[in-house]
This record gives C-alpha cells, sequence and structure tokens, in this order.
C-alpha cells in the first residue's frame, strides 16, 4: 500500500512494508539533508510518534539506504492496523501517515459447476467446480453427494476418491470423476453397484454447507445442481461438422467455433488453437460459450492474406471422456480401431 501524506508545501512517499515503514526521501528532501548534515546524522533527527495528540513516540530500529533514499522504520512491537503515525526529521519532513487498516476476507463462494448443462448424459465422467477462493483441501469427498430425487436417497460411493486431489494452480478449480469402473460397461463395479446415473432420471449434485476455505470460513449454505440424465454417449465427436466464424474487429480479431455437442470446458480452452501460415497465433481470450457448445477464441486481428488453421488436441473430449476417433468405453471387439493422432485440424 502506497500512500502519500502532504507536509511544508511538498509529498512525502511512504509505505507500509513487511511489518516496516519506509519512506523514500524526494529530490528536494534529499537536497535539504545535503544541506544540514552539519545538524547531525539523519537518523538521529529521525523519530515516530502516535499522532493522537500525545506525541507518544513509537519504539523501533532505523536504518537508512542513502543509494536509494529510502529510511526504514521497524517498530519494536506490532502496531494496530489503522492507526495514525506523526513521521518526522528535524529540518526535513514532518508529515501524518496511516497504517492499513485490516483487509476484511469474504468468505469463498461456488461460481460454477461444469458443464452447465440441465440434461446431461447418464455416463458423464466428471464436473469442474469452480470457487471464488481456494478450498480447505484433504478429504474433500464428504463435502459431495448424489441424491436420486426418484428413489429419495443417496447414489452409493459415485465418485473417483483419489488420494492426490485434482486441482488447479490457483487452488480455485476442482476436478470431480465419477468412478470409471461404474461407467464402462463389463467392468466389476457396474456390475455389483450398477452405473451411477441412469437414463431419464431426475438427480441432485450437492455441496455441503460446512466446507471450509482456506480462510476458514464455511461456504454458509448447501450448493445444488439439479439435472436429468439422458441416454449414454458413446459416441467419439465429430469435428468434421463443428461450424467457424471468424470476424475482424477494431482492435482484435474473434473467431467461434460452434459444437455439434456440449464438450469439456477445461479442455476445450486448453487443447483447441489457432494457426496462421504454420505459426501459432497468441490467444489474448478464450471464452466457453452456454451449454458449452461454443467457443470464442480472440486474437490479434487477421490478415486477409493468411491462411488460418483451427488446430484440434486428441486430447479433446466430450461429457462421457470420448475422444475424437476413441470412444472412452473402448473396446477391441466392439468398436473401430482408435485414429492415431497428436492432432486434428480444419483449414477456414
Amino acid at each position: 500500500m502506497l500512500e502519500r501524506v502532504a507536509h511544508t508545501q511538498q509529498e512525502t512517499k511512504a509505505q507500509w512494508q513487511d511489518q516496516s515503514l519506509q519512506i523514500q526521501l524526494s529530490d528536494t528532501q534529499w537536497a535539504a539533508v545535503l544541506k544540514s548534515r552539519s545538524q547531525g546524522p539523519l537518523i538521529e533527527r529521525f523519530s515516530v510518534r502516535l499522532a493522537d495528540g500525545g506525541k507518544v513516540k513509537i519504539l523501533g530500529k532505523a536504518s537508512f539506504d542513502e543509494e536509494k533514499r529510502i529510511l526504514v522504520f521497524v517498530p519494536r512491537f506490532p502496531i494496530d492496523p489503522g492507526t495514525q503515525l506523526e513521521i518526522e526529521v528535524k529540518s526535513i519532513l514532518n508529515a501524518k501517515f496511516t497504517l492499513p487498516g485490516k483487509t476484511k476476507k469474504k468468505k469463498s463462494t461456488v461460481t460454477q459447476i461444469y458443464p452447465t448443462g440441465d440434461v446431461l448424459p447418464a455416463n458423464l465422467l466428471k464436473f469442474y467446480i469452480h470457487f471464488s477462493q481456494p478450498m480447505q483441501k484433504g478429504n474433500i469427498y464428504q463435502n459431495f453427494s448424489i441424491f436420486d430425487l426418484q428413489k429419495e436417497k443417496n447414489v452409493e460411493i459415485p465418485f473417483l476418491e483419489l488420494e492426490e486431489e485434482l486441482w488447479s494452480r490457483d487452488g480455485k478449480r476442482l476436478t470431480l470423476f465419477f468412478d470409471p469402473g461404474r461407467i464402462k460397461r463389463g467392468l466389476k463395479p457396474r456390475q455389483d453397484l450398477g452405473p451411477v446415473f441412469l437414463p431419464g432420471k431426475k438427480y441432485q449434485f450437492r455441496i455441503s454447507g460446512e466446507w471450509k476455505d482456506e480462510n476458514g470460513f464455511t461456504l454458509g449454505e448447501d450448493v445444488v445442481k439439479t439435472f436429468s440424465t439422458s441416454e449414454e454417449d458413446h459416441s467419439p465427436p465429430t469435428y468434421q461438422s463443428w461450424k467457424i466464424k471468424n470476424t475482424n474487429n477494431r482492435e482484435d480479431s474473434q473467431t467461434v467455433i460452434q459444437f455439434d455437442e456440449p464438450l469439456d470446458s477445461a479442455l476445450c480452452r486448453r487443447v483447441i488453437q489457432l494457426e496462421a501460415d504454420g505459426r501459432p497465433i497468441q490467444l489474448r481470450a478464450s471464452k466457453i460459450g452456454a451449454g458449452e457448445q461454443q467457443l470464442t477464441l480472440t486474437t490479434q486481428k487477421r490478415n486477409p492474406k493468411e491462411k488460418w488453421v483451427l488446430v484440434i488436441g486428441a486430447e479433446l473430449e466430450d461429457l462421457c471422456g470420448n475422444r475424437i476417433g476413441k470412444p472412452f468405453d473402448f473396446d477391441p471387439k466392439r468398436d473401430k480401431p482408435p485414429i492415431d493422432a497428436k492432432s486434428f485440424r480444419i483449414e477456414f
């Protein structure tokens, strides 16, 4: 926090950093220091007091970096946030500085759950949960449940409970997988427990309001996503039917890709890229549209003479984990051999 405080026809730059008060001397103040050296060392003329009328001196250690012209004062004892101080160097400056007040921390909220649709395939592979602030980690699965609205009870063991939780780097997005053993046909967990979801039913995904964020605040109330299920989807995405529209605006270019089905929201933004004449184009923004069926890529303005290509990473998945040329529930006896490619390309 940088605060400017006025004094004797000029300004003093002061900031509170690393539990110390740091004062940057101006050119005018430095000139006054050089002129008044006969009055004694700068540190001996420096003091910090409470600006409450009592003029109580604050005990601490002062130092001066002559090269940077910075006075540093480290108080011996902690000073309460919001306290106003009076800074003085005799014959040089006299100013007031208020310590930053306590920052009021806000509790975390769930900002989005992907996929966003109200109707989801019965072999849905995962949810992405986005938070406004990082949540407490460890033993997170106790905070989630899938409630069957027809049976009026929770679905038994629906999630893949990993010891290493799948958080984004900033701690604000969690990837929550459903048990693949109950999604893939013919596996024992599915035979014993059945699939997590049945087509044509209604469910609620519930997040406990008791879950705490890193600041110790609970979410406060349960977060509920209600959705219905459609038939299972075991078909790989068909990128050949996508529609692409590119528009040059005043300052940038927007490429809008319309998918033929909802796709994985995180992978869309990560593995779909653009090239111009064989070179990668740096993205300024990547925005997933409603229902995860549209992606808008914002870039530099397009040169009409360049040949642009949409590059699709082979990792791209739909909501059920199906990849281009390879279903998630792949069976060599039942399905065509998977397509062996690192990427797929569409010229436009």
